[in-house]
């Protein structure tokens, strides 16, 4: 029975040091996390950026050894796409520095590593 009565207050001190915080820590503690997923978000965009320009660059070296079966079209187009991916985070960046909108430490093009 002690035993069962010190795990409930050693469980009761425990919650009542967790909700200690108030709302507004608790909104600076998730501010600070959040700071963190624009910097994610740019480096998915730069490394999917880069496999689609290595798609294009591939699909360049299967047009010179099989012309007729693979055209220069689509790897020209593989290769903008993947330049446009590339450059979605530095217009995103640029339009919110243009808005004031970039309140946290990192932007949206700017990886925090």
């Amino acid at each position: 029975m002690k035993k069962l009565w010190w795990g409930l207050a050693g469980a009761s001190a425990w919650a009542h040091a967790a909700f200690a915080q108030s709302l507004g820590d608790m909104a600076k503690s998730a501010e600070g996390d959040l700071d963190l997923v624009g910097g994610f978000l740019a480096i998915v965009f730069y490394l999917l950026g880069i496999l689609v320009v290595a798609f294009g660059l591939f699909r360049i070296k299967k047009h010179m050894d099989q012309p007729q079966q693979v055209s220069l079209s689509s790897a020209i187009v593989a290769i903008m796409i993947g330049a446009a991916i590339i450059l979605i985070p530095v217009v995103l960046n640029g339009i919110a520095e243009t808005f004031g909108l970039t309140t946290g430490s990192t932007g949206i093009g700017k990886p925090k590593f």
